[in-house]
């Protein structure tokens, strides 16, 4: 037996010899049948002597015995029953006393008839089992309680109780499994572990039991349910998860045989403002209005004292789709891909160094009056940027110390070249093209942001606490969009062929668009296909069940034996696609505007400057007169 078994026993008014018969019965069953170590035994007292026979009988058998008077006015079931007893316990309680119907009412309306306790009800008058129909409610799978009829004198025969779910108007199922008698003791059928196990109880006999589905959409009845979760293709406001967890209900209705009704709600979770009531179908569970949820959810910490998880097998992966271009391979990072060779700081201490060693070139010029034999003056700042830039001099140096500085110039310019250049071409055949890592980046991206239209797409956006989701939502999603471009929330058959244009980014649960990609991409597009989980990870999706449910346990039982027979994994198969592979070689990203940009700014800045300079001098001229320009001329 599992742990933390109690029994209740009903032990009527009898005389001195019935009730030493009746103490036998429990002693046997108490410490045989069930093995406690704790015996409770509620009824009306008689005689005291009979009181001392039974415990002084069930003492030598378990730890402790306790009785409790019926006869008393209050009775609290909490202080003397309580979940958290760690040892076996056998209850005893007598159906034949008359405020036996107020235990059994507690007792339905705590909790207390499930998989922790074990009942034992004696009914000497035979009217003990209607009282018990009528008094109590919470009888379900998970019950173990038995039925003693002592109405006979030489035989006790036992009965197992149980229901496919009283709240669902199910009736109460007694079994014969044993019988005692006094002479020859217990004459059991089948063991404990059976009666009371999977096996015993497993067939619901066409059962409704009340089921509870996520379905965004308006326009459909709960009797559609079946037909729409059916059906293989994609359909709006259905998730691949959901038909997923769907087809998990249905093994369980092969195991037990039962049928499901449906209710339909259009979201997961949530509350009304300033309100502690949960909408979609986690308010349902909550609420204890459905048996069995047909679709997942997130089974987070906050969540647990809410409902029962029964298995995690589906993993979500909702993600931003989007197709790689050159666009976003040069404005992956602001600046381009001209500078991303070096960082900042070697920028800054090159160009310095660059402006020292010039300035030093300079210096020499000037005190050695070294005059270029081609020029009338010798233009350092045209040497030194044509060394930088792998031209070479406008003519050899004559001087030593000229020939020294140039020298250590063309070498400073040789290594960083050979640094830019081997940084370059490493990136581009040790790394990937990978787009934008982020959503910091993908925000800073053209592309153009869509969703799917389901409800936790939306839910994101209207919870979301993050000054960054908020910013995406006012100046990428909430504006308004001319009917050329993708909606903002659209379906996955919509959005692919703007996927595949490469100026929109899809967010959406990626098994869902696999197959519509695979469909419309061709292998070069396939291998640019990129995804990004912006939001948050691959996370496990639970089956719940309502909080200490009657039916927790058995579906467990069966999803854990689904998973072993291999009916999981087939259908894990049949709803997660694997992503379309990609059967051609790399792509080629030509080099765009962007990639370049920083050279055609500096060629602009030069040609702005070289203008500047040129009105100044012609401004110059007709400001100055020429007598003095060629006479400090040629004084230079």
């Amino acid at each position: 037996m599992s742990a933390r078994l109690f029994l209740f026993l009903i032990l009527a008014n009898f005389s001195t010899s019935m009730a030493i018969r009746k103490s036998d019965l429990v002693m046997e069953f108490c410490a045989n049948i069930v093995k406690a170590k704790q015996v409770v035994i509620f009824s009306c007292f008689g005689d005291k002597n009979d009181i001392f026979e039974i415990v002084h009988k069930l003492v030598e058998r378990v730890l402790l015995a306790r009785f409790v008077n019926l006869g008393k006015a209050e009775i609290d079931l909490n202080n003397t029953l309580t979940r958290h007893i760690t040892v076996v316990t056998c209850v005893v309680l007598n159906l034949d006393c008359p405020s036996v119907s107020r235990v059994l009412e507690m007792a339905s309306n705590y909790g207390y008839f499930n998989k922790s306790y074990q009942w034992l009800l004696v009914d000497s008058e035979n009217i003990g089992l209607i009282n018990f129909k009528n008094a109590t409610h919470g009888i379900g799978l998970n019950a173990q309680v038995t039925y003693g009829n002592t109405s006979s004198v030489e035989m006790f025969s036992l009965y197992d109780l149980h229901s496919k779910g009283q709240h669902l108007k199910a009736p109460l199922i007694a079994n014969e499994y044993a019988r005692w008698s006094e002479n020859k003791g217990f004459a059991v059928d089948f063991p404990m572990e059976f009666v009371q196990g999977v096996q015993n109880r497993r067939n619901f006999h066409g059962q409704n039991l009340r089921g509870v589905v996520v379905i965004d959409r308006d326009d459909i009845e709960p009797t559609q349910a079946n037909d729409i979760l059916s059906t293989p293709s994609k359909l709006v406001g259905v998730t691949a998860f959901s038909k997923y967890h769907y087809n998990l209900v249905k093994i369980l209705q092969q195991f037990y045989n039962f049928s499901v009704n449906y209710r339909i709600t259009h979201g997961w979770a949530g509350r009304l403002p300033g309100s502690q009531f949960r909408l979609g179908l986690l308010g349902v569970v909550q609420r204890n209005e459905a048996d069995v949820a047909a679709s997942g959810m997130f089974n987070r910490i906050n969540r647990l004292p809410e409902f029962d998880t029964i298995h995690e097998s589906w993993k979500l992966e909702l993600a931003f789709l989007y197709r790689m271009t050159g666009e976003l391979k040069d404005g992956q990072k602001s600046g381009g891909s001209f500078l991303l060779p070096f960082d900042d700081n070697v920028w800054i201490v090159s160009c310095v160094f660059v402006a020292l060693m010039g300035l030093a070139w300079k210096i020499i010029v000037f005190l050695e009056k070294y005059h270029c034999r081609l020029e009338k003056r010798c233009n350092v700042v045209v040497n030194a940027l044509s060394i930088v830039c792998q031209q070479g001099l406008n003519q050899t140096p004559e001087r030593t110390s000229t020939r020294i500085i140039s020298f250590a110039f063309l070498l400073f310019s040789m290594i960083m070249y050979n640094f830019y250049t081997s940084s370059v071409v490493g990136g581009l055949l040790s790394t990937r093209v990978k787009g934008p890592q982020n959503l910091s980046e993908l925000a800073a991206s053209p592309l153009i942001l869509s969703f799917e239209d389901v409800g936790y797409n939306k839910i994101v956006f209207r919870e979301a606490n993050s000054s960054l989701l908020k910013h995406i939502y006012h100046t990428r999603v909430e504006p308004y969009r001319p009917p050329s471009m993708l909606p903002a929330y659209t379906t996955v058959k919509d959005a692919v062929p703007y996927i595949q244009t490469g100026r929109y980014a899809f967010h959406c649960e990626v098994m869902d668009a696999y197959p519509e990609i695979a469909k419309v991409f061709d292998p070069n597009e396939i291998c640019d296909l990129r995804s990004l989980p912006a939001f948050f990870d691959v996370q496990l999706i639970a089956m719940v069940v309502t909080k200490r449910s009657t039916y927790t346990e058995m579906f467990r039982i069966a999803l854990h034996r689904a998973r072993e027979l291999g009916l999981i994994s087939r259908e894990l198969r049949a709803h997660r696609p694997e992503k379309p592979r990609c059967q051609s070689g790399s792509t080629v990203h030509p080099v765009t505007l962007n990639g370049v940009m920083n050279a055609f700014f500096i060629l602009e800045v030069g040609i702005l400057t070289s203008a500047a300079l040129l009105l100044v001098e012609l401004l110059l001229k007709r400001i100055i007169p020429d007598e003095f320009l060629v006479w400090n001329l040629s004084r230079t």
